[in-house]
């Protein structure tokens, strides 16, 4: 039996959130035990770099990528460049380096899609890294850990590299391969509800802007996307984003809005414009990372549970689930009698009636 026709069948029925779950699309690869890698392969690593002290740490990854691949970087202006350049003929002289100048609008997705965009189509597979800033969080480890999860499970070594590479080789139908979404502090809600206020945008990139046929999406379902910034992709899986013609116009200026921008819409729409193409999504951990990932969702799993048990632990998570929606209808049916009979207090009622309650 042709499998291939159940992978076709799948991917233009089923939610990816599904797909991922029921097929366990996440891949936990070596970091120090490597592959032997087809020669006639072309590989390129696009790379945005913006805030100049990270430069020395995110330009020190180029080191994981084959010799033989083209280092794609971005960046907003000519003295940044410079120093880039200057950094790069020191240090690899190895490889094929191309420094692209480009307008400061649009971020990271401008400089992927305007300026490297279509080139893109002529490589096999392509690596996506874009420059965050660290310390833009209270405490600053809270950003040195997202930073560190997009790229330590993206190109952490030459080893994990190749191991990426043979998960392509092997997997004709994978489409984009990315880290897991960051999901310790801040990061936990838009791990939570990744969609944010994004779906319509995603949509509208998708079926109006790209053309692309209707794909079973659901702001209910965990979202599948690329949130860290880094992914390795199949060009031909993203063909029709890659060779959309683009302009920096496109995005929006500076500073750019915390949600529902072009920007996120492109973002979180990437696994599934390579759905349409008729390509499956996989997170992807270094073997090192998924120790420090398995250690901190059994953390939150069990503080969270916690949390709740004194009044609606039972005795497994779907009973448990059911007690909590049950509790909090009771408790908001409580707060809105209680508000009812507060608002009949003469004088202060109304007051304190429009207060906020929480319900």
């Amino acid at each position: 039996y042709d499998t291939d026709l159940i992978w076709q069948n799948a991917l233009r029925t089923m939610n990816l959130a599904d797909l991922m779950k029921n097929l366990h699309l996440d891949y936990i690869l070596p970091q120090n035990i490597g592959t032997a890698l087809p020669t006639d392969r072309r590989i390129a690593l696009v790379m945005h770099l913006y805030y100049e002290e990270s430069f020395e740490n995110n330009l020190a990854y180029i080191a994981s990528m084959p010799s033989t691949c083209d280092v794609i970087l971005t960046v907003a202006s000519k003295a940044k460049a410079m120093r880039i350049r200057d950094y790069c003929d020191r240090h690899y002289q190895n490889y094929h380096i191309d420094i692209r100048i480009v307008e400061n609008r649009g971020r990271a997705i401008s400089a992927l899609l305007v300026a490297a965009g279509k080139d893109l189509l002529d490589y096999d597979y392509v690596c996506c890294l874009e420059d965050r800033k660290r310390d833009m969080l209270s405490p600053q480890d809270v950003g040195y850990g997202s930073h560190s999860k997009g790229f330590d499970n993206t190109i952490a070594t030459k080893e994990y590299v190749e191991n990426v590479i043979h998960l392509f080789e092997n997997s004709p139908r994978l489409g984009i391969a990315m880290p897991t979404p960051p999901n310790h502090a801040w990061y936990l809600p838009n791990f939570v509800y990744g969609w944010a206020g994004d779906l319509d945008g995603a949509k509208k990139l998708i079926h109006e802007t790209l053309g692309l046929n209707p794909l079973p999406l659901d702001n209910a379902k965990e979202i599948i996307a690329p949130l860290n910034g880094a992914m390795w992709f199949r060009p031909q899986a993203l063909k029709p984003l890659l060779g959309h013609e683009w302009k920096y116009e496109d995005f929006p200026e500076e500073p750019l809005k915390p949600d529902g921008t072009i920007n996120h819409a492109i973002v979180r729409s990437c696994a599934y414009i390579a759905q349409a193409e008729g390509y499956f999504p996989a997170y992807i951990l270094s073997d090192r990372s998924a120790r420090t990932e398995i250690t901190n969702l059994a953390f939150e799993d069990r503080e969270l549970i916690r949390a709740i048990s004194d009044t609606w632990l039972s005795y497994d998570i779907e009973d448990t689930k059911k007690n909590i929606i049950r509790g909090k209808r009771l408790g908001n049916t409580l707060l809105r009698c209680t508000r009812n009979l507060v608002s009949r207090i003469p004088l202060i009622g109304p007051s304190l009636y429009h207060l906020d309650w929480g319900v």
